[in-house]
């Protein structure tokens, strides 16, 4: 099992578990996407080294334990390296090989946390695979496999899913894989820097090789002995700490003290070791991993061995070994190299269980996240408001000028999605619409008037004023919302169309300019056919300034359309954005009978608002 593991899946939330568990989905699509691939890519030798990388990337290390679903007749090894698997994948299935993952049959085990804020979970899933092994044989096996995944978190959130290793679900082999699970944190250097820690690290390395050559030649002098053996020390982290045991044959420990180790070298090998190096070709590094204040590496080496033990059998060792180098980083340079750890590849990864009862498999059931369900949101869209007056128009001797102005709609919004596309939104909004009705010049009417004295004139009116009209409501709106997109968590479109009912909350008016009238008398003498005497009625109002509320319906039916993009903030939260229009379906304005500026009374006519402008909202999944 894995080291000093602990189940937490009962302390994290629902929604952490919903984000945990789609996040590694993400990771299989992944898995399966570039998997597949490589099938597509067998004839080019250029893609398929790129979309290999790519598949060993999206793993915690090349060096994680995968189980071989390769060979459909299970002859060959259990478990392969990963870099070793995606080379026989490319050898063994030439035309290449597609698979399928069935994800009606994924299953999530327990959240574990290992230490250093890293976590696994498994997930249990069907495997397809459809290829010709070896041009020889077709492959149409189902696997259930097992697939770890980790992730480390920081700054209060979950980040960097990598496979950690893939195993079959009958296997008794568990996995001891907590140094490939560090390599989850990894980070990022320049390749000038990263060029910097590999060359130190070969230094140490190589200093490593030398006293252990110096410490073991019998040629030697004693007191030079001494020095090689405390500067052997020095290359370590802590003299106490353990490293893998290679020079006993047999040996029952399988790590020992590194200050006991460099005395058995002299005891064991009285006669020295006769062959002891490094296979410089063989060497691959890891990736960088924090380490508190310190940072550390992993070299992958074949190191070889070999001399007679105690004088007597001759003992060989020629294995692949990780040396795990630790340093700091000081400023923009690197120092304090230091050996951590040494261990032998390939043993003990993975263990057999010593238990004969079947293993507890993952059954929680999961799939990729939903869209459905209540989500709360807020949103504000601003634009222009036309003011459409037919009455204005009614009469074709006067000249009124209509200018929208700003529209502000803010929204609290609730909607409940039905199913992943479709969704009915409701809540409350604040609507504020303005306009400018100007009407400038010198207007006559074709209508006679009879004045006080039952003198019959047509009225001329001089003007020069506007008014402007501010509307408020308070609306609850109610429409359809359709996604382009399933998921949420992606980019998509969307389309919304509905009614708003609106009540008029607080709508005023404000007039300023001058207004006069007078008539014109065809039947006087041209010097007196115009008259404007307030005796006979007519007025002069010059700097008028007036206001006061808005005579309104008190409630007023539009409809609203809108289309935009969703783009997700995370697995909950949703930015979206949109040019929005709304149309009234009925009279904003409260009257029985329309008055033009000449007195004339007609029938009124629909008086509307056309408001456009561009939404910006955001909403959040309870």
């Amino acid at each position: 099992m894995l080291i000093s593991a602990t189940v937490l899946s009962s302390e994290f939330t629902a929604k952490q578990k919903a984000i945990i568990h789609n996040e590694a989905i993400r990771v299989l699509e992944q898995y399966q996407s570039l998997s597949n691939q490589l099938a597509d890519n067998v004839f080019d030798p250029k893609e398929l080294a790129k979309t290999s990388q790519s598949l060993i990337d999206l793993f915690v290390s090349r060096k994680a334990i995968v189980f071989n679903d390769l060979d459909p007749t299970y002859n060959l090894s259990e478990v392969y390296e990963l870099e070793t698997y995606v080379s026989n994948l490319l050898l063994w299935y030439p035309d290449g090989m597609k698979i399928d993952l069935d994800y009606n049959t994924l299953r999530a085990g327990d959240i574990i946390a290992h230490g250093n804020d890293i976590y696994t979970v498994d997930l249990l899933i069907s495997k397809k695979i459809n290829g010709n092994y070896l041009n020889k044989q077709q492959n149409t096996n189902t696997e259930q496999l097992l697939f770890r995944v980790a992730f480390y978190l920081t700054n209060r959130s979950f980040q960097n899913y990598k496979i950690a290793g893939i195993r079959s679900s009958k296997s008794n082999l568990q996995s001891n894989d907590a140094k490939l699970l560090t390599e989850v944190k990894s980070v990022d250097l320049t390749p000038k820097d990263m060029q910097l820690v590999m060359d130190q690290s070969r230094y140490i390395i190589n200093d490593y090789l030398n006293f252990l050559s110096l410490i073991t030649d019998p040629k030697e002098d004693e007191e030079d002995k001494i020095y090689y053996r405390m500067s052997f020390l020095e290359l370590f982290t802590d003299s106490t700490l353990h490293i893998a045991n290679d020079i006993e044959p047999d040996a029952k420990r399988r790590w020992i003290p590194v200050y006991e180790y460099k005395q058995n070298l002299s005891l064991f090998y009285p006669e020295g070791v006769r062959n002891i190096g490094m296979n410089v070709d063989s060497i691959e590094f890891g990736k960088v991993i924090p380490e508190g204040k310190r940072y550390g590496i992993s070299i992958y080496a074949d190191k070889f061995f070999a001399g007679r033990f105690k004088g007597e059998t001759i003992h060989r060792d020629n294995s692949r070994y990780d040396f795990r180098i630790s340093f700091e980083r000081y400023e923009n340079t690197f120092r304090d190299f230091k050996i951590a750890s040494i261990d032998k590849l390939g043993v003990n990864l993975y263990e057999e269980s010593a238990s004969s009862e079947a293993k507890e498999l993952p059954s929680i059931p999961v799939s990729t996240l939903k869209r459905g369900g209540l989500y709360f949101g807020i949103a504000m869209a601003a634009g222009a408001t036309q003011l459409v007056d037919e009455n204005l128009q009614s009469n074709p001797l006067l000249s009124w000028t209509v200018n929208g102005k700003s529209a502000l709609n803010i929204h609290g919004v609730i909607t409940y999605y039905l199913n992943n596309r479709i969704g009915i939104s409701s809540g409350i909004s604040y609507n504020r619409y303005s306009a400018d009705i100007d009407l400038t010049g010198n207007f006559q009417n074709n209508t006679y008037f009879t004045d006080v004295n039952s003198e019959p004139y047509l009225l001329n009116i001089s003007a020069a004023y506007d008014s402007t009209v501010n509307f408020s409501y308070l609306s609850i709106p109610l429409s359809i919302l359709v996604h382009t997109n399933k998921k949420p968590n992606s980019w998509g479109a969307y389309i919304e169309a509905g009614v708003v009912a609106s009540i008029n909350f607080k709508s005023t008016y404000q007039v300023n300019g001058n207004f006069a009238t007078s008539g014109y008398y065809e039947q006087y003498p041209a010097p007196m056919q115009t008259l404007d005497a307030s005796e006979l009625g007519f007025i002069n109002d010059s700097n008028i300034d007036r206001s006061g509320d808005a005579a309104l319906s008190p409630l007023h039916i539009a409809l609203r359309s809108s289309v935009g993009i969703t783009m997700p903030l995370n697995y909950f939260t949703t930015v979206f954005f949109g040019p929005e229009v709304y149309v009234s379906l009925n009279d904003i304005v409260k009257q029985s009978e329309y008055t033009d500026v000449f007195g004339g009374k007609t029938t009124p006519k629909s008086v509307g608002i056309l408001n456009y402008g561009v939404k910006f909202g955001v909403k959040y999944k309870f």
